[in-house]
Formats: structure tokens, sequence, C-alpha cells
């Protein structure tokens, strides 16, 4: 994915967003593609993994915009 956005726009800061976290059995899941994402942007000096855990707020969960499993998701 990096290489990707390297070749589209060369000589610019790549940033990678986590995968933002869920309250569900599917959590653990993301948590470890996460790191794996993570541990890849280190390859890079050009790409920024930015991490979404500040997200975890239950509140956020259920806001009526975002797909939840009430949503079908």
């Amino acid at each position: 994915m990096v290489d990707t956005a390297r070749k589209a726009f060369p000589g610019k800061k790549i940033i990678v967003s986590s995968v933002t976290p869920r309250d569900d059995d599917f959590d653990e899941d993301i948590r470890a593609i996460n790191r794996a994402i993570q541990s890849e942007i280190l390859n890079f000096n050009d790409a920024i993994y930015a991490n979404n855990d500040n997200l975890r707020d239950r509140a956020l969960y259920f806001d009526s915009k975002h797909l939840n499993r009430n949503r079908g998701v």
C-alpha cells in the first residue's frame, strides 16, 4: 500500500491510518492488524503511522452515523 502511494505521490509523506477500534469480537483481530501495519511502516522513512487507539471511548461507538451490529455490520 505504501509502495503504491509512493509511486503515485513521489517525494510526499504518506500517512497510514490504523483501523479504528471496535467494541466486539473483531477488536483483537484489529489490534493484531494494527500491530502488523505499524511494524511495516517502520520500514519507510517517508511514511507515518496514525494510531487511532484514542477512539476507544464507548460513547463514540453508537452515534447513529457509523456502522455497527445494529446497523448491519
